[in-house]
């Protein structure tokens, strides 16, 4: 314990005469961080720093002292344990979870009896993505090697607390607490768990528990003061619940404590979403905290890569750029590389969004496609994804793109197949359709559809064995929703390439698995048409005519065509189509009117303060009828539909018996309020602090119809295309309640 306490209290001034050291000149700068082993001079030292540098959440300073001191010390299997554990949790060439795994798995063969390669190859499983539930088989093992030890005490109930076995934890660490000297890191676990436990809970029992995991850390903070995780795990939820100035003040310790780059940009992240701090006060905290962080720590890519991401936060253009210049210049082959050249391409994508979704600006285009293949041929990756995202991007302005050439269209839907791995209905239906409808590579395009089909499955079933699904019923749905729009590829395809048989075969399995599919109607149309069945035609195209949905609705213009065929001319049409809209209207209205609560839950007080700094109470709405959007900037279907909220809320502005008004998440009030001025909207803003987590709210945006008696009526979840009108149709059943 003393030891402990020793090497604690000398590091700072180590860290602190190192790093005079090299600012003077008097320590050659041969290395791109501080080399604290060339200071260490024996085995129990070494091992501290390593496993002290973990729990200072430092991994990549833990892993590069690591190798150092594996080098210096090599048969010292617990410092091996140590550095495994920082190089798991530490992104870059040859680091990582895997190639951490590896390694472990090859000290556990040669040391077989050691209890401290047991216990690598558990802290680093548990972070391999593929592997990580054999975490709870493997640490059994580990634990019986060492029971006694409090290291292992907390990683068996790291393990409980990561596969939520909050029972058993609160058992195991009950029997365990009093038998360890310094309890802290475990009841860091308890404290942890506590906050986990809690959002799975409502109203006034989440908040309880809540409270009680904030009191199992303020503990920790009283048994060990240099605890960074006793600070920087309340910070860290307290953050999520938008209660900033709480977090700060953790946070800021946690900061002092630590030189991790993760702990530092928490704090700034709190700093920024006080309210009550002007932009150019957070701006002053947020810099005095970068130079304190360089001065303590020497660079390496991770660091110089959050104070570029921070320095565009503060819209510090030209320090963002200096920074992640560097990044590329000094650390051309790090994941931070990769980085920055991704933000940029994204950013780039952001800021010409329009003129990219157009195709109305050719320079655009051109510098776009250049950003994008640029980071493809950059020779050194360490994420496939990010290649995936990449070709992803490219695909998209391809789809408009008559002039590319077949070859360089299946390279971007052959990039996208091997590397995104994660959108499928757009990687593989997406990717299949297109090369079909450019009636290209059609044996390439059926087998990416049907990769696509397994891979629907997979995911489906995947997040069924989470136990993602409310019901089985709702299992079913997905698995019919996903696997359908493969399918339809599949049919799309064959009917490109003239095999009516089997077009008609996947095109009419589709329909049986969704038949809301507004592509699928129409593609079902399609083949129709060509068999020579206009009224099973006509019958898909006017059941596609009215439905909703992103892009242009291909049955409009099918049915006006198959209508003048048919009839010889168009007249007639308008009330024809009249008709369809409104028949569509009708259930339409029904549809959403049905969605009515039958006894729905009053809505929970609050009290939030609105952009300018006042406080905005739900007494106030008492016996009104009101409309609560909670949406962030962040999100793309929120910003979408906010020139509706716009309209919505101006429709009933002068009306005292409706309000509209929003909830907004974003971190930083000041950046709303410019946006907000920026495209003119004058619809009432309240900041969220903890309040939307705490009513279950994970989907956005979340639209709450509140009842004049404070009673939730009606939710609508995500995008709504028709707003004004659908929201107007649950106003008035609530005016005539």
């Amino acid at each position: 314990m003393k030891r402990r306490l020793f090497i604690s209290a000398i590091i700072p001034l180590l860290l602190m005469l190192v790093s005079h050291a090299y600012a003077t000149g008097l320590v050659p700068d041969s290395s791109s961080y501080l080399q604290i082993s060339n200071h260490i001079n024996d085995k129990g030292e070494a091992i501290q720093k390593v496993r002290d540098l973990y729990f200072q959440r430092d991994f990549e300073l833990g892993y590069l002292e690591g190798k150092k001191l594996v080098e210096k010390y090599p048969k010292s299997i617990k410092l091996k344990a140590w550095y495994l554990s920082n190089m798991a949790r530490t992104d870059g060439p040859g680091k990582g979870a895997k190639p951490a795994v590896k390694r472990a798995e090859e000290l556990v063969q040669e040391n077989t009896d050691n209890a401290w390669s047991h216990f690598a190859l558990v802290n680093t499983i548990m972070y391999h993505d593929e592997r990580w539930e054999e975490a709870s088989d493997l640490v059994e093992n580990a634990y019986s090697k060492n029971p006694g030890h409090s290291d292992f005490v907390w990683l068996k109930a790291k393990v409980l607390e990561d596969n939520e076995k909050y029972a058993q934890l609160s058992s195991f660490i009950g029997d365990e607490q009093s038998n360890i000297d310094n309890p802290a890191n475990l009841l860091n676990v308890k404290g942890l768990a506590l906050m986990g436990k809690s959002y799975d809970e409502e109203g006034d029992k989440r908040n309880q528990t809540f409270e009680k995991a904030l009191s199992v850390f303020e503990h920790v903070r009283e048994i060990d003061p240099d605890n960074v995780y006793a600070y920087y795990y309340p910070g860290r939820y307290l953050t999520f619940r938008k209660q900033h100035e709480r977090a700060e003040e953790l946070l800021e310790i946690a900061s002092r404590l630590s030189s991790s780059p993760s702990v530092h940009r928490r704090y700034w992240q709190a700093i920024m979403g006080i309210d009550s701090l002007s932009q150019e006060e957070k701006q002053s905290l947020v810099l005095k905290d970068i130079e304190e962080l360089t001065n303590k720590r020497k660079e390496t890519a991770n660091l110089l890569f959050r104070i570029a991401e921070q320095y565009k936060k503060l819209e510090l253009t030209k320090k963002q750029e200096e920074f992640e210049n560097r990044i590329l210049e000094q650390y051309s082959s790090s994941v931070w590389a990769e980085w920055v050249q991704v933000e940029r391409y994204r950013d780039y994508q952001s800021n010409h969004q329009d003129e990219l979704a157009d195709q109305s600006n050719e320079e655009v285009i051109s510098n776009y496609k250049k950003m994008l293949w640029d980071f493809i041929d950059y020779p050194y990756h360490s994420r496939k994804t990010l290649i995936g995202d990449a070709y992803r991007n490219l695909y998209h302005v391809y789809m408009e793109d008559s002039t590319v050439s077949s070859d360089t269209l299946l390279q971007v839907i052959n990039g996208m197949v091997e590397f995104e791995g994660i959108n499928p209905h757009t990687t593989h239906a997406g990717g299949a359709k297109l090369l079909a409808n450019r009636n290209i590579h059609f044996d390439r395009a059926k087998e990416i559809a049907r990769e696509g089909i397994t891979l629907a499955k997979e995911k489906i079933n995947e997040r069924h064995e989470r136990g993602g699904y409310e019901s089985e019923e709702e299992y079913r749905e997905s698995l019919g929703w996903y696997t359908g729009i493969m399918y339809d590829a599949l049919g799309w395809v064959y009917f490109k390439d003239g095999k009516l048989d089997s077009a008609r075969k996947y095109l009419s399995k589709a329909y049986s698995l969704d038949n809301d599919n507004r592509q699928n109607i129409y593609h079902l149309g399609r083949l129709n048409e060509e068999l020579g069945n206009l009224k099973e035609a006509e019958g898909y195209y006017a059941q596609g005519f009215t439905m909703k949905g992103r892009g242009d609705n291909k049955n409009k213009a099918a049915l006006k065509s198959l209508f003048k065929e048919m009839n010889g001319d168009t007249t007639g049409y308008g009330q024809y189509t009249d008709q369809l809209q409104t028949s569509d209207k009708k259930n339409r209205k029904k549809e959403v009117l049905s969605s009515k609560k039958q006894n729905p839950d009053p809505i929970h007080p609050f009290k939030l303060s609105t952009l300018d700094g006042n406080t905005f109470s739900s007494d106030k709405l008492k016996g009104k009828i009101v409309v609560i959007n909670i949406w962030g900037k962040w999100c793309g279907p929120c910003v979408k539909e906010m020139p509706d909220i716009q309209k919505l809320y101006e429709k009933y502005q002068d009306n005292s018996r409706v309000v509209v008004l929003t909830i907004n998440n974003d971190t930083n009030a000041e950046e709303v309020r410019n946006w907000m001025q920026k495209k003119e909207f004058s619809f009432p803003v309240l900041r969220d602090n903890g309040y939307i987590i705490n009513q279950n709210v994970y989907t956005y945006p979340t639209t709450w119809f509140v009842s004049s008696q404070g009673k939730i009526a009606f939710v609508k979840e995500g995008y709504t295309e028709e707003l004004v009108k659908e929201f107007t149709w649950r106003i008035n059943a609530l005016k005539n309640n």
